[in-house]
């Protein structure tokens, strides 16, 4: 290779490493935030949920237990609650949200909101050929569910579907 294809391979190198640790700062290639390394950074020691009823809190606390004992910016917490979210969803419970509410961390405790997604009411409206209960059968349990869950919402509208003129 020509010295000059070696230098510039060199320099684009160096860009790379550069671009990388301006983007992702001194953890770009995952290596663990030292203590005190990031002054908006809080130590973490716990983290409690609230609102949770459909998934338990010792099944949350094994989602995030990578999460603990570590100093973590806000960003990282955002992450954390993304992933709770996520964790809902995968077991079908497509409306959940988990969010930091206002807060401020006390005793290394970190606090995440999760709203499930609660069902009201179900309204059947417009013309059909059927009565009203006749369409929410469909949807008992769902609704005695409370938290919507995609596997009950849509057997319900599925059976709905194969109904003619509604």
């Amino acid at each position: 290779m020509k010295a000059s294809t070696v230098d510039n391979l060199r320099q684009s190198v160096i860009l790379t490493a550069v671009f990388f640790m301006m983007v992702f700062g001194s953890n770009a290639w995952g290596q663990p935030r030292q203590p005190g390394g990031d002054p908006g950074a809080v130590l973490i020691q716990k983290i409690e949920f609230i609102g949770n009823t459909v998934i338990d809190t010792e099944a949350l606390q094994k989602v995030v237990k990578d999460f603990v004992n570590r100093e973590l910016t806000l960003e990282d917490m955002s992450e954390l609650a993304d992933l709770v979210t996520m964790t809902y969803q995968e077991r079908g419970y497509i409306l959940a949200r988990a969010y930091l509410p206002e807060q401020e961390i006390q005793s290394g405790i970190l606090k995440i909101a999760i709203a499930e997604g609660r069902i009201g009411k179900v309204v059947v409206s417009g013309k059909t050929h059927y009565h009203d209960r006749v369409v929410k059968r469909f949807f008992k349990k769902q609704e005695a569910h409370k938290v919507v869950n995609e596997a009950l919402l849509e057997k319900g509208l599925l059976y709905t579907k194969g109904m003619e003129d509604l």
